[in-house]
């Protein structure tokens, strides 16, 4: 930044006020993305109605299913351990990757 920037008050105050607005309309697209589905489970049944097994997809997948799930509830699912889930052969999804902490 020029030295005429950071020695007008005006300007620097200015300057906070954009940011912060530009952080609000950040958090609110995060929270928007976080509560979103993005993933789905599903589920193969054997002809008594038995899950056999069941496979973990995220958003783009083209495997069967669509989303309907947001990162916190499968994270509740795949905690419970109720239910046996798969990586999906297609978009590789690693169902304990989702339960690690995320970074940052």
């Amino acid at each position: 930044m020029s030295d005429l920037l950071l020695s007008d008050p005006l300007l620097l105050r200015a300057l906070r006020a954009w940011l912060a607005e530009q952080l609000r309309v950040v958090d609110e697209a995060i929270e928007a993305a976080e509560s979103a589905p993005r993933w789905w489970i599903w589920e193969k049944r054997r002809r008594d109605g038995v899950t056999r097994e069941a496979e973990l997809h995220r958003v783009g997948c083209w495997r069967p299913g669509e989303p309907n799930l947001t990162t916190n509830q499968l994270k509740e699912v795949l905690a419970s351990g109720a239910v046996r889930v798969e990586e999906c052969p297609v978009c590789q999804v690693d169902p304990q990757s989702v339960l690690r902490p995320a970074d940052g």
